[in-house]
């Protein structure tokens, strides 16, 4: 039976397509398994992450140009608006707009402590959050730039570095499905670098 399945799949085609969105970083499946998570004792932030703010809607926009720019591909949300639209997007659009600017880009569903990792490690991060967040549009997007004991640092809406508590952040980012979008540079193909870039991003 199982067999027979797997003939259904390839002569539809399906089963290529789900390879090729494993391969490429899409994200796959429901949300990351929670886990216990222990708010860090120690305060940390990425200095020299562009601000844009939202003003006229775009909120995706003004993420992404945040983190392109901070990797010196030069954006405004102005232009990147004409692609990704005013209201907000699905979040593989963002990924193959810097995939289009020659960086590595992955989507994940991730847990806190990947968010951590990140900024441990200097990158930023876009991440999308839900209804929960009151001060974004349902679904909008934010740069994860920073943490505190008392919360996460986030670019968001017209707010730079707004600090939020834990509990309110990590009950937005859940209903969202806990996504996240890790940009980095990325790495020439070679014998050191192997596999696909940035495949352990978390640094673990």
């Amino acid at each position: 039976m199982l067999l027979k399945g797997v003939k259904i799949l390839k002569r539809s085609g399906w089963l290529w397509a789900f390879l090729l969105l494993a391969a490429t970083g899409g994200c796959l499946g429901g949300p990351a398994r929670p886990s216990a998570f222990h708010t860090p004792l120690e305060s940390r932030l990425i200095v020299g992450v562009p601000f844009y703010a939202e003003e006229t809607g775009g909120g995706a926009a003004s993420a992404l140009a945040s983190v392109l720019s901070f990797y010196g591909r030069e954006s405004s949300p102005g232009t990147l608006i004409e692609a990704l639209g005013r209201r907000p997007p699905a979040p593989w659009l963002l990924v193959l707009q810097a995939r289009r600017r020659d960086l590595a880009a992955e989507l994940k569903n991730g847990l806190p402590d990947d968010l951590l990792a990140a900024v441990r490690g200097g990158r930023p991060l876009i991440i999308r959050l839900g209804a929960a967040a009151e001060f974004l549009k349902a679904g909008d997007y934010a740069v994860f730039l920073g943490y505190t004991p008392e919360g996460p640092v986030l670019n968001s809406g017209s707010a730079q570095q707004r600090v939020l508590s834990w509990s309110d952040f990590l009950a937005a980012w859940q209903q969202a499905g806990n996504p996240m979008i890790n940009i980095r540079p990325s790495l020439p193909a070679g014998p050191e670098t192997p596999g696909l870039p940035g495949a352990d991003w978390t640094g673990e």
